[in-house]
């Protein structure tokens, strides 16, 4: 095992302690919880959504007092599944980014906080 990172600059690695033992930093839980957060309340907001532009603008009617027609429910429709589709679509591209960027540098797991030789904190 090494006292220093080889992924960190030089400044960064002399500064921080070296912790041994399989300890996860507290960014990266939050970033995977964030993450995680995001891709159900994606999935639900796709699952979720009306196909019925009236039950749309019955919703928005009780939710809002305000009614709406049945082409602007449609088109309501149409922009929150794209939304949700981007949303999904782009949490995959940084899943598979982060990936790639991993296996590249060598450092970490695939999927993990990409951490070398050790956790640091």
């Amino acid at each position: 095992m090494t006292s220093h990172c080889t992924c960190l600059p030089a400044g960064r690695a002399a500064a921080r302690p070296f912790l041994p033992g399989p300890q996860v930093p507290v960014a990266p839980r939050r970033r995977r919880a964030g993450e995680l957060i995001a891709w159900i309340a994606s999935g639900l907001g796709l699952a979720l959504v009306p196909k019925c532009p009236a039950c749309i603008a019955a919703q928005i009617a009780l939710v809002t007092g305000a009614g709406i027609s049945a082409s602007a429910a449609s088109q309501v429709s149409a922009g929150w599944i794209g939304v949700c589709v981007a949303s999904l679509l782009g949490l995959s591209l940084r899943r598979v980014w982060r990936a790639r960027a991993s296996r590249r540098s060598g450092c970490g797991s695939t999927f993990g906080a990409g951490n070398c030789a050790g956790r640091w904190l």
